[in-house]
């Protein structure tokens, strides 16, 4: 599109938009103001009808009160003016007041007299009137000094309605009855409503759970407005109905429609002024700028036609496009001169592809011929003839499961699917090996019909990248603890099997028991052990085919393909290889379960859970099983570090469990005192061998190292279901009365009552019968002196004086 296209078209959208902004900004602006200045009508107009209805009832209720505190009035009601109604009342005294009703009730509601105007209303009326629920409602609070006044709507007519209580003149006497007087609002009424307020109304009823507008002033619900019309609504409360009545005004929108009508002419006007300034705009532009750019765009191409940077241009003027021409003719003094110059730098720029590794290829596209660089034929290991090749033969350099990938690159970039070429491939060398090159290129020739005659571009050897971002991918997929394929490298497998919807394959998943417990008490590098070692036992059971993994944490993962009839003899390989795993203090076991694909299977997360499901299955019916093993695997463990003997453990259980009987525990206490006495040291077997066995005495790092068996003690049991409940006992059986033993230095009651006992029993075992430590043996009688002297402060004085009075019995 021509620059002269352009600026028009510009100009007129910009005037279409200032026009439609212009007109958009003014409506809403006035809109807002005719709306505000509508509303202020609306408000003013209900005001009125307010004050009317107002002034209606005030008037109503002047005469109520005339009738109600009138002395023959108050004689009426208590009886003794039997010619009240015949003197006072009667069609012509309703007609004087303009009243439609009135209505006589004693102190108890009833009625005791009414007269009505008769019309087709009076019936419906009446009996609306004269319901007891409406008469207990208008004389609810009234009294002779608290009128009861208002509005209501019966038959679609409507009613001023007031309500007063009777007494004398004076006032003196108490309210005996209640007088009600009715007026219908007539259409004479209603006109003179209308002609006050320039607008149509009507009342109309409609229902409310409750009351909720003022007996007296309208509050404005709704307002509604076309083009033509104001409509308005607002509530007032009925005074006998629970419901509202609604005052509806119509009225014409006459300050919208003349707003509309100069709105009009004042947008006409508008357009007309903008496009007279848009022309004039147009015609200075194209004098001034159009017709230079115009100008310099020929010459321009007149230069470009001819290759020839000698011609000159002039401008007239002193503005930026004469001064564009003048930079334009110095611009091609400077070409001129450093086109020399340029020859020059493609000269270099050819002898430093030559000094460095890169090289550079010239694909004549014609002739199907590649130049390859010198130095870059020299870095393949071939001669200097091979610098030009066919085509044809070049696919015979490029490694055999890249070349396919090669032909497509070239074929998308030649028909123009690609902006460049940027390739990745394996080349062969003289030697048969071959490296990663990087290849890219661009086409600088074409022909008068835009084919592509010649390309040329860069290579580069990228092999140690490449190497590296094997590595890369390898670390990626790998788990580093096993050496197995991660399941980050498993998910991607999946993803392919959902696609293959023929693919048959199993999903074996287990989980190692007894990590938890190694890793709590040996440290995570045995836990690590652990798992490596599980890991080697997967990858020797399966076949070439198969894909273990580490799925995470303690759960492998093994995806079985095609072969999938084998997968029970793969489980009992793994359990064989599992069984003769001796190296660990407890049994190595796996808990397993498998899926196979099912042709209902959404996706690999179903097999997988399925396998996950039964894998849990097998764990819990074996769990009781693997934990007992897990417990005899500690003792022992126990017994083979020569950290506790067999015969030691029966003689502190015997004598602990003596003590006990005649300290009167129950059978549940005793139970757990037998089973504490056979693994209290459990702790031990996660200290190091050169601690644990050592002859002499330990340093203070050693005795601080040591001390730490009560708390891996208790992480071990913790972790065990069977033994969990005698953890803390575990924890705190070397702590002493006084509070001076460790870990936690708790005192007294706060240790456990068989934690008590068993230090006693022990402690009067090794006193008597020895080991690494106990240098002196004593006789039964001085090892009872000996924890007598320690009673209060490291024993528990009610526990060894027990075991001497059981001791002397014997």
């Amino acid at each position: 599109m021509k620059i002269k296209a352009k600026v028009f078209l510009t100009a007129l959208i910009s005037l279409t938009i200032g026009v439609v902004c212009s007109v958009i900004l003014t409506s809403q602006i006035s809109l807002r103001y005719i709306e505000n200045e509508e509303n202020e009508v609306i408000l003013n107009n209900y005001n009125k009808a307010s004050l009317i209805l107002k002034s209606e009832i005030n008037g109503i209720m002047r005469t109520q009160l005339d009738w109600s505190h009138w002395d023959e009035t108050y004689q009426y009601i208590n009886g003794t003016d039997t010619n009240y109604t015949e003197v006072n009342l009667g069609e012509d005294t309703l007609k004087q007041l303009k009243m439609y009703g009135m209505i006589y009730l004693d102190k108890n509601k009833r009625i005791l007299h009414s007269d009505w105007i008769s019309d087709q209303d009076t019936a419906y009326v009446q009996k609306k009137i004269n319901n007891k629920e409406n008469i207990l409602t208008l004389v609810k609070n009234v009294t002779s000094t608290n009128l009861n006044s208002g509005i209501t709507r019966i038959h679609n007519k409507v009613f001023f309605i007031s309500i007063c209580g009777i007494t004398n003149s004076k006032g003196t006497a108490g309210d005996n009855g209640y007088l009600i007087m009715l007026r219908k609002m007539d259409y004479i009424f209603v006109d003179y409503m209308e002609n006050l307020m320039d607008a149509k109304i009507e009342f109309q009823s409609a229902n409310a759970e409750k009351k909720s507008y003022s007996n007296k002033d309208f509050i404005v619900t709704d307002i509604e407005r076309t083009f033509q019309q104001l409509n308005s609504r607002a509530g007032i409360n009925d005074i006998i109905n629970n419901n509202a009545i609604f005052l509806t005004l119509d009225s014409k929108r006459t300050s919208f429609q003349n707003a509309v009508e100069t709105f009009k002419i004042v947008s006409i006007v508008a357009i007309a002024i903008f496009s007279l300034t848009l022309i004039s705009c147009l015609i200075s532009i194209n004098s001034t700028v159009i017709k230079k750019v115009a100008k310099l765009n020929q010459f321009v191409d007149k230069v470009m036609k001819n290759d020839d940077v000698s011609l000159k241009i002039n401008v007239k003027g002193h503005d930026e496009i004469a001064n564009l021409s003048s930079n334009i003719n110095k611009m091609l003094d400077k070409l001129d001169k450093n086109f020399v110059e340029i020859k020059k730098n493609d000269e270099r720029l050819h002898l430093l592809m030559e000094a460095t590794s890169d090289g550079y290829f010239d694909y004549d596209i014609k002739s199907r011929k590649i130049f390859i660089s010198k130095s870059w034929s020299e870095h393949l290991g071939y001669k200097s003839d091979h610098n030009h090749i066919d085509y044809a033969k070049i696919l015979d350099y490029i490694y055999w499961k890249d070349r396919i990938i090669f032909r497509k690159l070239v074929h998308d970039y030649l028909k123009g699917k690609k902006s460049d070429f940027h390739a990745e491939i394996r080349v062969y060398k003289a030697d048969s090996e071959y490296i990663w090159v990087l290849l890219r290129g661009k086409i600088v020739d074409y022909d008068k019909k835009g084919r592509a005659l010649r390309w040329m571009g860069s290579i580069s050897d990228i092999t140690r990248r490449k190497n590296t971002e094997q590595e890369n991918i390898y670390l990626l997929q790998t788990d580093t603890v096993t050496n197995l394929k991660n399941r980050s490298y498993l998910e991607n497998k999946l993803k392919e099997l959902e696609e293959d919807k023929n693919q048959n394959y199993c999903v074996l998943m287990a989980d190692v028991n007894g990590l938890k417990l190694i890793n709590d008490t040996f440290g995570h590098k045995e836990g690590d052990r652990l798992l490596s070692t599980v890991g080697d036992i997967f990858r020797k059971c399966c076949s070439d085919t198969d894909i273990p993994v580490r799925w995470g944490g303690d759960e492998f993962l093994i995806l079985v393909k095609n072969e999938r009839n084998y997968v029970e003899t793969l489980l009992q390989d793994i359990k064989q290889e599992l069984s003769v795993v001796d190296s660990f203090p407890i049994k190595v076991s796996v808990a397993m379960g498998y899926s196979k694909v099912h042709a209902m299977d959404t996706g690999t997360d179903e097999i997988i859970k399925r396998a996950e499901q039964k894998m849990y299955r097998n764990k819990l019916l074996e769990s009781r099983s693997v934990r007992s093993s897990i417990i005899s695997s500690l003792e022992h463990s126990l017994h083979e570090k020569h950290i506790e003997t067999h015969e030691h453990i029966e003689r502190v259980k015997d004598l602990s469990l003596r003590i006990a009987k005649k300290l009167k525990f129950s059978q549940d206490i005793l139970d757990e005192l037998a089973l504490l006495c056979v693994i209290h040291d459990i702790g031990k077997i996660a200290l190091p061998d050169h601690v644990l066995l050592k002859p002499g005495k330990l340093t203070d790092e050693e005795r601080k190292l040591m001390r730490t068996h009560t708390e891996s003690g208790y992480r071990i049991a913790r972790a065990i279901t069977e033994i969990s409940h005698i953890s803390e006992k575990i924890l705190f059986h070397h702590e002493n009365y006084d509070g001076t033993g460790y870990p936690r230095g708790i005192s007294k009651e706060e240790i456990p009552v068989i934690s008590r006992v068993l230090a006693v029993a022990h402690d009067f075992d090794i006193k008597t019968y020895g080991n690494t430590y106990q240098e002196k043996l004593f006789s039964t009688q001085e090892a009872l002196e000996e924890l007598k002297v320690g009673a209060g402060s490291k024993y528990d004085p009610k526990v060894v004086e027990s075991m001497c009075e059981l001791l002397k019995t014997d």
